[in-house]
């Protein structure tokens, strides 16, 4: 994933169309830092919150003129439909009938929301009787109805769709055609979709062909056109029309298309003939001149795009946004948005971020840090959108030449850059007299500590995931295996036993080789020692490793003998060392148990010949450089501390705090025991946690405290950062499958590592 230097002529000419872009202007709000990466708050837009208190049981339907359709269900699990007016804020519910349990055992539930053509809306209803026969509870399926409203939410009508098990429908969503028809996708017995055609009422009368294997979304303008977004048959997203007449789908090429989405809004605007939706902002699609562009940016409107449920755009053409919640007890908002008023960013101090790639947790804490500034923002250049399908690695080569050519933003994602290349040119300022300010009683500053270069720190993390291997204690009894305890212990194992799973050529040349590289370079002096018998060893055991046969498709049979070994293979000593991620308390305490039952482990880590590793290794959920000549390193800071606050620390999903006092809090949450709502006692109830050793159902003992102490430890003990480097990973592929294929020995492949490694690592400096 590295490149080599940019050249004279394309940095002076990079920087010269920076330079344009300066003296032209890129938007309000606009960034003129000297030296520094240009930014701008385009595409900016204020929210102020609707007025509808969202709650846990809450989904936004539908937009029907200006009223927003909205669901919930009370503590019976009975779904109401309310109206809420934008206007006015009023509410009406929706009669459907009887929703809910009813007279003889029936339960009536809404299946489906399809909102039409012509403003109106229809909901399908689907009945069925819980049946209780010696003991055991079985469903009688008593068919669907559709409940039919016009657009002014006047009902019009009632269907009878089927009775019953004889005319079962069994569609996914169902989306809204011209002339009163649907289409839908429906699965055949291999799993392959077909956008199928249903009539007024909802029978089957067509299928869609065209160059799809999935269809995302149908959207049905007021003027009759279809439009689709869709997987072609390499799995391209691609957008298109559809011919009601021949049901067939021709590709529209559209200009700056995302490359993905995962929403389409109509659209109120007679510029374009709807919206699509990413995690990086709303894009308005201009049919008329075939191009896509951007109207609405998420994190510069505040946002975080992963966490909006669904955007509508009103009649006057600012939008509705339902926010998903962020936190125990946060259910979010509905917000309404408007144009920002540009003196609103008139003065603000632009602080530039740049990135691949926008994780939600950066994003939620960019967008706090925002909302709590008055004289400064943060601005986000996303280096993401330069990828493209022919080159995937586009954007992190546009940051890399940036940066060479010495235009560096305020805050960088370090993360999947050579890194050690940037600290030597004095590009990162150092924050180590920041972070000793921060107590051990308090963090696990060894965390801190592991992503030091050289006696520097010029990178942080916030949150993480532990690389590691578990074994069980009477195989492997200590923490930090050699690389010749562990190549000792594999060499010496019974022929029926392996080292891990899967260990075909492939996984253990990943495993052992490429992403276990650093255990054999010494970054700081760069220096590398693939040349050692260490290494030479690991070489010679992965080729003893058998070729995947990626042609043998198992059998029932044999798929259903695989997992059931698999469950019980490192209890019964088959397999020895288990690779995991702990990034969550109790998932890894439930894979634990499910391997290696009671058995006491040891967290052995991977083979390393690092002094005083424990041979286990953090993996950041993302980490944080400011540039050295950033004018705004205080502010940088602040932005830092704010994700070591409890408020960051406590609301942490799938990865590990760094504060102690947010770890405790996980772990008691973790030990807690599982509980689900009692509809019939009113309460919370306690269920069994459960897994399954072949055909063997197993409970789940409680998490014991010894456990949780067990981790803390391991923690505790670490003392390096997971480096994965994609040009280290590539020399040794390349140089490992000459060996593999006998046109070298083990020590001519390390020694050709060792010396293009060299090489490498001598030009980072």
């Amino acid at each position: 994933m590295h490149t080599s230097k940019i050249t004279r002529t394309a940095a002076a000419a990079l920087t010269a169309v920076l330079v344009m872009n300066a003296l032209t202007g890129c938007g309000m709000g606009q960034s003129k830092k000297k030296g520094g990466l240009d930014v701008s708050l385009d595409h900016s837009y204020s929210a102020t919150p609707l007025g509808f208190e969202k709650n846990e049981s809450t989904s936004t339907e539908s937009l029907l003129g200006d009223n927003l359709l909205v669901s919930t269900y009370d503590d019976k699990f009975t779904s109401h439909y309310v109206l809420y007016n934008v206007t006015d804020g009023s509410t009406k519910e929706v009669d459907l009938g009887e929703l809910g349990q009813g007279k003889d055992g029936v339960t009536n539930y809404v299946s489906s929301v399809i909102s039409k053509g012509d403003g109106g809306v229809t909901f399908l209803i689907s009945s069925y009787r819980e049946v209780e026969e010696e003991e055991e509870y079985s469903f009688e399926n008593l068919g669907m109805r559709a409940e039919v409203f016009d657009a002014a939410m006047n009902h019009t009508g009632t269907k009878q769709l089927s009775s019953g098990d004889d005319d079962e429908m069994s569609y996914g969503e169902i989306m809204a055609g011209p002339n009163e028809t649907y289409y839908t996708l429906k699965w055949d017995d291999a799993g392959n979709p077909t956008l199928t055609v249903l009539d007024a009422d909802f029978k089957e009368v067509g299928a869609v062909s065209g160059d799809y294997t999935y269809v995302e979304n149908v959207m049905l303008m007021k003027d009759g056109a279809v439009y689709v977004s869709y997987q072609d048959k390499e799995y391209n997203s691609c957008f298109g029309r559809l011919d009601p007449q021949t049901n067939q789908i021709s590709k529209m090429e559209i200009a700056d298309m995302p490359s993905w989405c995962y929403g389409i809004t109509n659209s109120n605007d007679p510029k374009y003939a709807l919206y699509m939706r990413t995690t990086d902002g709303l894009f308005g699609v201009n049919v008329e001149q075939n191009k896509c562009e951007e109207v609405i940016n998420w994190v510069n409107s505040d946002f975080v795009g992963s966490n909006l449920d669904d955007v509508y755009q009103l009649s006057d053409g600012t939008f509705l946004v339902s926010e998903y919640g962020m936190g125990e007890g946060d259910y979010g908002n509905i917000w309404k948005l408007s144009p920002r008023d540009p003196a609103e960013l008139k003065n603000v101090k632009m602080i530039s971020l740049a990135t691949l790639d926008l994780t939600e947790n950066l994003a939620r804490s960019v967008n706090k840090f925002n909302r709590s500034q008055s004289e400064y923002r943060i601005a986000i250049a996303n280096y993401g959108k330069y990828n493209t399908e022919e080159d995937y690695e586009g954007g992190l080569k546009q940051l890399q030449n940036d940066m060479i050519a010495g235009i560096v933003a305020d805050l960088i994602v370090a993360d999947s850059l050579p890194y050690e290349s940037f600290c030597n040119k004095g590009l990162f300022a150092d924050l180590s007299d920041r972070v000793a300010g921060l107590s051990s009683d308090e963090y696990f500053t060894n965390f801190f500590d592991s992503m030091r270069y050289g006696d520097k720190l010029y990178r942080m993390g916030f949150s993480y995931s532990v690389r590691t291997m578990i074994a069980k204690q009477s195989k492997v009894n200590k923490q930090g295996m050699s690389t010749a305890d562990f190549t000792d212990i594999i060499s010496n194992l019974p022929k029926d036993t392996k080292a891990m799973d899967e260990m075909n050529r492939a996984y253990a040349s990943y495993m052992l080789l490429y992403s276990n590289s650093d255990a054999f370079i010494d970054r700081e002096h760069a220096t590398c020692s693939f040349n050692s018998p260490e290494f030479v060893k690991l070489l010679e055991i992965v080729k003893e490793c058998p070729e995947d046969d990626e042609d043998h498709v198992m059998t029932e049979e044999e798929n259903q003998k695989y997992w059931d070994e698999k469950t019980v293979q490192y209890i019964n000593d088959k397999v020895i060392f288990y690779p995991t991620w702990i990034n969550d308390l109790y998932q890894s305490y439930e894979e634990q148990f499910q391997y290696f039952d009671k058995a006491p482990v040891t967290y052995c880590g991977y083979p390393t010949l690092k002094e005083g590793s424990n041979g286990s290794s953090f993996q950041p959920d993302f980490t944080l450089a400011v540039s050295a000549n950033s004018q705004y390193q205080d502010k940088c800071w602040e932005f830092l501390s704010s994700m070591l606050t409890d408020e960051y620390q406590d609301n942490l999903s799938w990865a590990l705090p760094v504060k102690k006092s947010s770890f405790d809090k996980q772990a008691e949450a973790a030990m807690k025991p599982a509980t689900y709502y009692d509809y019939e006692l009113g309460k919370e109830a306690e269920y069994e946690r459960t897994i399954y050793r072949g055909e063997q159902e197993v409970k789940i003992p409680d998490m014991p405290k010894s456990y949780i102490e067990d981790v803390k430890k391991l923690i505790s003990g670490i003392n390096e950062t997971t480096y994965y480097d994609q040009k280290v990973s590539t020399i040794i592929e390349e140089e490992s499958q000459k060996f593999f294929a006998g046109d070298q020995s083990a020590q001519q492949a390390a020694d050709m590592i060792q010396s293009s490694v060299s090489l490498y690592l001598s030009e980072q400096k």
